[in-house]
Formats: structure tokens, C-alpha cells, sequence
């Protein structure tokens, strides 16, 4: 079985790990569906699966129910590109941070529009001044940083997610530690109708 990715191909299910699924091969394979699915009026997660995640995964329940959600999970990390080779299975290693600046590259050409959410405020702002004169025509629509302590189920969570839905941003990267970045996509995600939450912490 497949899935189509502006005109080619890719296998959904390539490879399986401790029970997770990788579904992604390279950054292309990854910006080309994201870019696609974009066309489908619901929200969707992509999370970039390493060896401290698959750790975490082993005890943490939210973590678990948040990647089961992940409509795309990239390979991040040599080792679990080595793991796939052995299973006979190529893939590239795909960080989140891989995936930014080509993102952003296909969303000034095709005028889709995106926040930033995590990490310190200076940080954003400086990465979203960098992004628009590296890419002329990205459409930024805002940037939330949440205070130390920052907690899914709290207020500010919920202003956030309120926020980035209001803003009209097709893709929403989220830049905070796992498991947290990965457990409020999946509470973004269910409160959004048309977002992408792309994790890159």
C-alpha cells in the first residue's frame, strides 16, 4: 500500500521499531507529504523518532498515545537509520531541525504560512527575521514562547493552542524538549482543524 506525495509513491509502514513506525525516507519524501496533505482540512503530526525517544517512549503513556497520533515519523538519528539498513530498508536521517529551512523554502513558493511556538522569545524572533530574508514571500504568523514550567494541561497551553488556531498558520513548528513538544502537538492537533505541528526540539 501507499500514499501519493506530489506524483510519486512512498510505502506507509517502512519500517517498525520497539513498535514504532517510521513512514518517512528522506526530507524531501517528508516536505513533499506535508506539503501534500496540506490540502486535507485536518490537523496532523510529524515527529522525528530517535534512540532518547524510543527510551522515553518505554514509560511514558502521553508520549506513546502522541506518537501513535503522528501521521509522519521521520528517522532521526544514525542509529535507527542503521537499524532500518539491517532490516534491508533505506532511509535518510531526518531531524526536526533538517526539516525547517526546506519547509519554509516550499511554503514561500506555495504562500502557506506558519508559527513558531517553544523555546525563548529571542530565539523565535531571530530565527523568523533570519527565515524571511532567506525566503522572500514566508508568511510568518506570529511566535509564542512559554514561560519555565510550561504545561499541557494549564492555561497557557490552552491560550497557545487558541492562539496558533486563530492565526490562520498552516504549519506550526514546536521547539521544546521531548516528550513535552510531542504531547502538546497531540493536544494542539485535536483542538485545530487545518495545522500541521511539525516537532523540531
Amino acid at each position: 500500500s501507499g500514499f501519493k506525495t506530489v506524483g510519486k509513491i512512498y510505502n506507509v509502514g517502512l519500517f517498525e521499531i520497539e513498535g514504532q513506525t517510521i513512514n518517512v525516507t528522506s526530507v524531501e519524501n517528508a516536505v513533499d507529504s506535508i506539503i501534500t496533505r496540506l490540502s486535507q482540512t485536518k490537523s496532523f503530526l510529524v515527529f522525528t523518532l530517535n534512540l532518547d525517544h524510543l527510551v522515553k517512549l518505554r514509560n511514558n503513556e502521553k508520549f506513546r498515545d502522541a506518537y501513535r497520533s503522528a501521521e509522519f515519523v521521520t528517522a532521526d538519528g544514525f542509529p535507527v537509520v542503521t537499524l532500518a539498513g539491517l532490516d534491508g530498508i533505506s532511509i535518510e536521517r531526518t531531524a526536526g531541525s533538517d526539516l525547517i529551512e526546506p519547509l519554509c523554502r516550499s511554503m514561500a513558493m506555495n504562500d502557506i504560512s506558519v508559527y513558531f511556538f517553544g523555546t525563548t522569545l529571542s530565539t523565535l524572533c531571530a530565527v523568523a527575521r533570519r527565515l524571511t530574508t532567506q525566503f522572500i514571500g514566508l508568511d510568518v504568523r506570529g511566535v509564542f514562547s512559554p514561560p519555565i514550567g510550561f504545561a499541557v494541561d494549564s492555561d497557557i497551553a490552552d491560550e497557545a493552542i487558541r492562539v496558533i488556531a486563530e492565526s490562520g498558520a498552516r504549519i506550526c513548528f514546536v521547539a521544546l524538549s521531548p516528550p513535552l513538544q510531542e504531547i502538546f502537538a497531540a493536544a494542539a492537533m485535536k483542538r485545530t482543524a487545518d495545522v500541521a505541528f511539525v516537532a523540531v526540539g
